[in-house]
């Protein structure tokens, strides 16, 4: 019965490893600006994706012009920036690694029909 019990506990901590290993986060946070003017942008969306494309979380900047949000780590991830009256940006973050806890990255949006 102790083998039995060993082998049980031993079996629930590698699940448990495994779980924690996909579930490595890190916080990617910023402030959304106008290219042209420098100006904060407010209640901007921003969201990412997996590689595969699915959509895995979405938030809004603040009055500031700040945005915060969680990621999955290690790997690649595409930051999807919406706002009205800007082109769409879409990026591509492939250099995510494990160990990493946060990262600044302000995002720069053009106003539409400017070069």
């Amino acid at each position: 019965m102790n083998t039995r019990l060993l082998f049980t506990s031993a079996l629930l901590l590698l699940a448990w490893g495994l779980s924690a290993q996909d579930t490595m986060r890190m916080q990617l946070h910023g402030t959304v600006l106008d290219a042209a003017s420098a100006e904060p942008l407010p209640e901007v969306e921003v969201g990412w994706a997996a590689s595969n494309g699915e959509l895995q979380a979405v938030t809004f900047s603040n009055a500031d012009g700040r945005y915060a949000l969680f990621v999955k780590i290690p790997g690649e991830v595409v930051l999807n920036v919406d706002e009205n009256g800007y082109a769409p940006l879409r990026m591509v973050i492939q250099d995510l690694r494990a160990g990493e806890s946060a990262r600044e990255l302000d995002l720069l949006l053009l106003p539409k029909g400017r070069p």
